[in-house]
């Protein structure tokens, strides 16, 4: 009897090696000072929106920074209510953390070159694939191990969070 290939189970019982691959990336990465910056903002779209909730939780936790996470609906359309300074002799910089499975969420894509456009700010892209997000930002994790067979996120998912809250929990 032949061994079925089941690539959403592959992916799940492999994903600790994704995990590694996104520790190992996100130390060798040369990120901005996040002292530079008053809060960050994480972004997503649709299933992946419930990855930045988690993200920017911890986030907060151990930096005791503001980090909101918000869709990027909300990014594109009411910006103008998102963006505060802890402190009024900062200038309310923000750093964007955008994530994106494919690197062109439409909604994704907008939001960031919106961002970029009125506030002139740097952004985090993490995606799958170079692709527009990897573009727009000034630090971006592209690992292959996150790129998955199946349908369903499995590796990539909890990878994307692993690589910001490696990276930004200082």
């Amino acid at each position: 009897m032949a061994k079925q290939h089941y690539a959403t189970y592959e992916e799940i019982i492999n994903q600790t090696k994704a995990w590694l691959k996104a520790i190992e990336k996100s130390r060798s990465a040369s990120f901005p000072d996040l002292n530079d910056y008053d809060q960050d903002l994480f972004t997503e779209c649709g299933f992946t929106y419930y990855l930045s909730l988690g993200a920017s939780t911890l986030f907060q936790e151990l930096n005791d920074v503001p980090a909101p996470a918000v869709p990027g609906s909300e990014l594109l359309l009411e910006s103008q209510n998102l963006f505060h300074s802890r402190n009024e002799q900062r200038k309310n910089k923000t750093l964007l953390v955008a994530v994106s499975r494919s690197g062109t969420t439409t909604e994704t894509v907008k939001a960031v070159e919106k961002y970029k456009t009125d506030r002139r700010e740097d952004a985090v892209g993490i995606c799958n694939y170079e692709e527009v997000l990897s573009k727009l930002s000034v630090v971006n994790f592209l690992i292959p191990l996150w790129q998955e067979e199946s349908v369903a996120q499995t590796r990539s998912f909890a990878s994307k969070f692993v690589a910001p809250t490696t990276l930004l929990c200082v």
